[in-house]
């Protein structure tokens, strides 16, 4: 979409996960979240979008362009993840397809990840079929839009 040249992507790509590190290094407790959402769901948001008045405030006509390079997008995704995902800011993946499932996942995970011991301990986990820690594997086995 030009919004960055590709030297611009190879320096972000090799700067992040040392700028990440500082932070939490520095204290900052990092949590990195990849919402997920399969080309399907976001044709029907979009569609939605359109007719709906209450959202079409929320239609761009980057929208469409975005729908056909869904496979560049994908890409980019999975070399953004598997070149900043790192043991000190890992990313956890969020399927976001039903939206509610996810807003809860969302809201478990950071209770779980920020929140004092004593609270963050006694909370449920989020459902590991919508959120789930990053690995390599998701980008094939269908755990991520494709």
């Amino acid at each position: 979409m030009g919004f960055s040249t590709p030297a611009e992507q190879t320096q972000f790509l090799r700067d992040a996960p040392d700028f990440e590190r500082m932070l939490v290094e520095s204290g900052i407790k990092l949590v990195k979240l990849w919402l997920d959402i399969s080309r399907d769901e976001q044709r029907r948001r979009l569609d939605d979008r359109r007719t709906d008045p209450l959202k079409q405030l929320k239609v761009s006509d980057m929208d469409a362009a975005a729908q056909t390079r869904w496979s560049d997008y994908s890409n980019a995704r999975n070399t953004m993840l598997l070149r900043t995902h790192t043991p000190l800011a890992p990313w956890f993946c969020v399927r976001g397809d039903e939206k509610e499932n996810a807003r809860i996942a969302v809201l478990r995970h950071l209770v779980g990840s920020i929140a004092p011991a004593d609270i963050a301990g006694s909370h449920r986990k989020p459902d590991p079929a919508t959120l789930f820690p990053f690995e390599p594997a998701a980008i094939a086995d269908g755990r991520l839009a494709a």
